[in-house]
């Protein structure tokens, strides 16, 4: 029981004094309109970032994004067993989006890399990837609702 209070003090002093801060705490809430005006590139990439951004979207909002979004998804071999089969993947995305509205005018380039185990069994193979790419498509918005909340 000492040793679980003690614990517990002891974290709570370092945290508080360590300088930590959340990384939402400055992001006021987001009140823009976004709105996807062109995209290329993977097209299973873009469905999920553009369902993922209109969940953000405000359809009453005064102040708009207008966006254009470039995906690239690439699924590289980095590892090979003695038979010549691919055991180790590389999966890379990497995202450039265009962003205009009243005050701003840039580019913003993402890149996002997982390290995958190959599988025997294919279907659990490619669910698996279906699964990396919808956890690569939430960190990619959230970094891109990050920069346009600075703005």
């Amino acid at each position: 029981m000492f040793k679980k209070v003690f614990l517990l003090l002891f974290l709570s002093l370092i945290i508080s004094g360590c300088g930590y801060m959340a990384v939402y705490k400055g992001v006021v809430k987001f009140n823009y309109k976004i709105l996807v005006s062109e995209h290329s590139g993977d097209r299973d990439m873009i469905n999920l970032i553009n369902t993922r951004l209109k969940k953000y979207s405000k359809i009453k909002s005064d102040k708009s994004f207008i966006i254009k979004i470039d995906t690239i998804y690439r699924k590289n071999i980095i590892a090979k067993d003695a038979a010549g089969k691919a055991t180790d993947y590389q999966i890379k995305v990497t995202s450039n989006f265009g962003i205009k509205s009243e005050v701003v005018n840039k580019i913003i380039k993402i890149n996002e890399t997982f390290n995958v185990k190959g599988m025997d069994d294919k279907f659990e193979e490619q669910r698996y990837d279906t699964i990396i790419k919808n956890n690569i498509a939430n960190a990619i918005v959230k970094k891109i609702i990050l920069q346009l909340s600075r703005n």
